[in-house]
């Protein structure tokens, strides 16, 4: 990587400076760490973590409990066979909630993780692929059974609630708030209004050029994983009127996404799973890329930690740590160093902005410029 050399002729109010080149945040891409692995029987779909445990849906294998105490070297605990293909599965508390396909909805107790217990079932008019909880109600992306909302308040017992047809045969779900965000396959992402659960309705949508596979939400943005199109981020904070901010394609077709702070996981088929920069969302950057064996689907986030469903090659564990470390002499986050960003950091000095305290040592002086400085100079990884 080129360094950039930069010499600061004064300092605040005015800061004159002379950069030799413009050095790119990503001018080296980070790499993930392959940990461990754990075979499935069959094609491994859908994946959650909950503290030590990972769980697998491995569609006509079922469902799978593996201890990844130590991820180098993750072991089966149980595992269950569902009725019919395990595709997805979320887990909250000692409930885990199981996308089953033709079956709908299964109800796991796995308050034992090594003794799972199918406690609730019920069936859905379509194929169940994605779903999600929020309070007492879970989500389920069900194909052409569009979207359906079912009453979770006693596991035991689900009851299908309301339902609404999407556009397309419905592959996920996200939700946040009174709005649920629906990746409909070969029509794009629609927005329901679900605070009337028995009767959602749809207030806005927006069609995108791929087959949609996977969604999630954080803040006002939507991820959305477009298969061939590849990750598409869009403004929903008026969800009537959901608005592209920004894209980046991949390299085979993205299928899901998770979204920690800065960092989107997407599983990208048979290329892995993409890392990506998405602290400016209009200008996403391929950070790096952990490479599995056969076609990432689904995948789930703990810490630094990835846990893929990677198809005929079961589960697959990544360290993604060297990918996460944010890039501070970035002011403006625009993934370039350049006068821009001291321009940032004089404002945010002018205006007594915390992140202008570069030192740390609770006040604002030349030293927090010097500090900069040497942060930029030393550049970002």
């Amino acid at each position: 990587m080129r360094r950039t050399s930069c010499s600061v002729y004064s300092l605040p109010v005015t800061c004159a400076i002379l950069c030799v080149g413009l050095r790119s945040v990503h001018g080296q891409q980070c790499v993930p760490v392959h940990m461990g692995s754990f075979h499935t029987p069959q094609y491994a779909r859908g994946v959650a973590v909950d503290g030590n445990v990972v769980y697998v849906t491995a569609f006509t294998s079922g469902l799978f409990s593996v201890d990844v105490t130590n991820p180098t070297s993750p072991i089966q605990v149980d595992s269950y066979d569902t009725p019919n293909d395990a595709l997805d599965i979320a887990v909250v508390g000692t409930f885990a909630f199981v996308a089953d396909g033709a079956t709908g909805l299964l109800v796991f107790d796995v308050s034992d993780p090594a003794s799972l217990q199918l406690i609730g079932q019920v069936n859905t008019p379509g194929i169940s692929t994605g779903l999600v909880i929020q309070g007492d109600r879970v989500y389920i992306a069900d194909g052409d059974g569009g979207l359906q909302i079912a009453d979770i308040s006693n596991p035991a017992q689900p009851a299908l609630l309301g339902s609404i047809d999407t556009q397309s045969d419905a592959k996920d779900v996200a939700i946040t708030g009174d709005i649920a965000f629906v990746a409909a396959a070969f029509f794009g992402l629609e927005c329901f209004d679900v605070s009337d659960p028995v009767s959602p309705k749809l207030v806005g949508s927006i069609a995108l050029p791929g087959v949609a596979q996977g969604v999630a939400v954080v803040g006002s943005n939507v991820y959305f994983a477009d298969g061939s199109a590849g990750l598409y981020i869009i403004d929903v904070s008026d969800p009537s009127l959901p608005q592209i901010v920004g894209s980046l394609s991949t390299l085979h077709g993205s299928t899901d996404v998770v979204v920690d702070g800065s960092i989107a996981c997407v599983a990208d088929s048979s290329a892995g799973v993409q890392i990506v920069d998405v602290s400016n969302p209009a200008l996403p950057v391929l950070a790096g890329t952990f490479s599995t064996s056969h076609i990432a689907f689904r995948l789930a986030k703990r810490n630094s930690t990835v846990f893929v469903a990677d198809g005929f090659s079961g589960l697959q564990i990544g360290d993604i740590e060297s990918c996460m470390a944010e890039c501070y002499p970035d002011c403006d986050k625009d993934n370039n160093l350049s006068i821009f960003d001291y321009i940032c950091f004089g404002n945010a000095y002018a205006n007594l902005d915390p992140y202008a305290d570069c030192d740390q040592s609770g006040s604002f002086n030349v030293f927090d410029y010097i500090c900069f400085g040497n942060a930029y100079a030393t550049g970002c990884p």
